[in-house]
Parts: structure tokens; sequence; C-alpha cells
């Protein structure tokens, strides 16, 4: 068997199961030699563990896929730069090494997972903190409003003092305020539903 068909067969089993599987069920469903998992082991293809099974003293082989792709290059790299390895080492990658630079991605990946919660939370926070202070200042920001309404639609109002009640009046009538708000929210992207709930609360 060529070792093409064989990577591909194991792979695909590996996949199907979504498990970790034991040797001997991966020999018997594939028709493999263990000769052939050690080889797809020593390449990075599949990853192989030592565990504990049906009580202590019992060790079996667990075989599962890599996380991702684990290029022989890289890994002897990361190797290296842990002291681990020589750079000029002639022996060839080995399974430990590729289950060590595995924790390193899967530790890289948490990592980049984490900061994109935090981003993700500081976002929301400055969304919810804007859209509170947007609520807040509406009530004491109405009387430029209806200024500047009451000069879109000619009627005379000087741009300092006072307002006339009936212009107050007529603005009432003819513009819902709340309306107007929550388009400007809505204009703004603060008006999901999370957002509605803290400009309640506020």
């Amino acid at each position: 068997m060529s070792e093409e068909p064989t990577a591909h067969t194991v792979v695909q089993f590996l996949a199907d199961s979504g498990t970790p599987v034991r040797a001997t069920t991966l020999l018997r469903a594939t028709g493999l030699r263990a000769k052939d998992l050690l080889d797809l082991e020593s390449q990075g293809v599949i990853l192989g563990e030592l565990v504990y099974a049906d009580g202590p003293g019992r060790l079996v082989r667990l075989y599962r896929l890599p996380c991702a792709p684990l290029d022989p290059v890289a890994v002897r790299a990361y190797t290296v730069s842990k002291g681990l390895c020589e750079a000029d080492s002639p022996a060839p990658v080995g399974p430990p090494e590729f289950r060590a630079y595995e924790s390193h991605l899967q530790h890289l990946d948490r990592l980049a997972q984490a900061q994109r919660a935090r981003e993700m939370r500081q976002a929301a926070d400055t969304r919810r903190q804007h859209r509170r202070d947007l609520v807040a200042s509406w009530p004491s920001k109405r009387i430029p409003r209806i200024r500047a309404w009451a000069e879109k639609q000619r009627l005379d109002v000087g741009t300092r003092g006072r307002l006339p009640q009936w212009v107050v009046d007529k603005y009432d009538q003819e513009v819902d305020d709340q309306a107007e708000l929550q388009s400007l929210l809505k204009s703004l992207g603060l008006s999901d539903e999370g957002n509605e709930r803290d400009g309640a609360d506020a």
C-alpha cells in the first residue's frame, strides 16, 4: 500500500470518528499495519498518545488528528527556539515535537481568542456608554433641536434666547421627540436589543 492512500484512509477514518481512536480499532477498521500508523505519527499526520483505560495499569494508544496541519520545518524551528534541540541536529522531527508544537499552537489560539473576546467586550462597553450619553443628553439638547426644526420650517425664531411657547407647542404636535431619538440611535448602530435594555436600565 502506497503512502498517500495509507494517510488518506487513516485521516478519513479519524475525521469521521471525531474523537481519538484506539490503535487496535484503527488497525482493524483500515486494514493497515502498526508500522503504518507509526510512520504517519512520525510525519505528524496523526498524533498518538498512551493513556490509561479500563483501570490503572492498562495503557492503550489513542490516535487523533492534529488541531492544524503541522509543518516539520516549523516544528523543528519551535523546538530549537525552546532549546530542546540543536539547529543542526540530524535527528528527524519526532512525535513528541509534533505534540509539543501542537500544544504551542493551541496556546496561541487561546490567547488570540481571549484577545478577540476582550476587544469585543470593550467595543460593546464603548457602544453602551455612547448610547447612555446620548440618551442622558437628549433632554438638555431639546431647545437646540426645536430651534433647528423651527428654522427649517422658516418660523420666526432668533438664534438665541427663549423660544416662543407657540413654537414649542407646534414642535410637540408635529415631531415625535422619542422617535427622533430612536432614529438617531439606529443611524449610529446603537439600537440593537442589548443596547435597548441598557438604555431602559439607565
